[in-house]
């Protein structure tokens, strides 16, 4: 059974073709084949969306946004019920070990066979990402999949990688979750005796750190992070970076539930969360790692510190 197209609105088609609202309107008016709306109402229409691609196409319109941009798109625009933008971060890793023919002939695949086929090659991931073996797709993601897989082809993983986890930090709200800039990250890296082989990361985000460290000649990352998009962000975006590498990341809260608690790393490189109070002042009391004193509620860095 075919499935039903996304619908946009007036200005996404015009963000597509890459042209003004005010176009729109006037292709609306003079064009007698320009596609009916589909739905919404009559101050506010929607448009089957591959109708409105086939008659871009049909004058010569093509599509000026970037493959990064169509994933947003598409993402934006993807039925209720969709498979989670966390469970497609780790797609990107699979479809950057393909050749671009193999990401052109999976794209071109019908829906239910695309699904499968992404499937597949996320299970082979399990050993590497954490929950890897869990994931689903169903013949509804095929426009997010197809966007991916040529994001992955045209541009390169970690373009698709970015958009994939920035979604979903937006629909998720989450506190904490600022990317360590690049510059602040390989000074912090540099700042590392010598050359480590081993770095942890106890609240790794989306790895920015860890890369630096792998970039400085450390070849065993280990990352922890409490939001499992992050964690799965960490995991893939360091797969890509550092391939030679070996990356360990886990999901969890550090301070509470320490998922590497007999691991003595060369160095430990982090931006912990800010401005958290709740960071297990209460039921942390007696933790063994208050070497210095017991940190105050409104102090979680100093809890951070002695963890490190």
């Amino acid at each position: 059974m075919p499935q039903p197209s996304p619908q946009v609105t007036a200005a996404e088609i015009s963000r597509i073709a890459g042209v003004t609202r005010a176009t729109v309107s006037n292709w609306r008016r003079r064009h007698d084949d320009f596609p009916d709306p589909s739905g919404g109402t009559e101050s506010s229409p929607l448009y089957d969306l591959e109708a409105v691609r086939a008659w871009l196409a049909s004058r010569g319109h093509a599509s000026a946004a970037s493959p990064s941009e169509e994933l947003l798109t598409s993402l934006r625009l993807r039925a209720q019920g969709s498979s989670g933008t966390s469970d497609l971060l780790l797609l990107v890793l699979a479809a950057a070990r393909h050749a671009a023919a193999d990401l052109t002939a999976f794209a071109e695949l019908p829906g239910a066979d695309l699904a499968a086929r992404a499937e597949r090659a996320v299970a082979d991931l399990a050993d590497a990402v954490p929950g890897a073996d869990a994931v689903r797709f169903t013949a509804d993601d095929a426009t997010v999949l197809r966007a991916l897989l040529l994001c992955v082809r045209d541009e390169d993983g970690q373009a698709a990688l970015g958009v994939l986890a920035e979604r979903e930090l937006e629909d998720s709200a989450s506190s904490g979750t600022y990317r360590t800039p690049v510059p602040l990250a390989n000074l912090a890296a540099r700042l590392i005796p010598g050359t480590p082989a081993g770095v942890l990361d106890p609240a790794c985000g989306s790895g920015t750190l860890l890369a630096s460290a792998a970039r400085r000649g450390a070849t065993e990352l280990y990352g922890q992070d409490a939001l499992p998009v992050q964690a799965r962000r960490s995991a893939v975006g360091l797969a890509l970076a550092a391939p030679e590498a070996e990356v360990t990341v886990r999901t969890g809260d550090s301070l509470r539930t320490d998922a590497f608690p007999e691991l003595t790393a060369d160095a430990v490189l982090c931006n912990p969360p800010y401005g958290v109070r709740d960071w297990g002042h209460d039921e942390l009391a007696y933790d063994p790692r208050w070497a210095y004193g017991f940190p105050a509620r409104a102090e979680s860095e100093l809890a951070w510190v002695q963890h490190a």
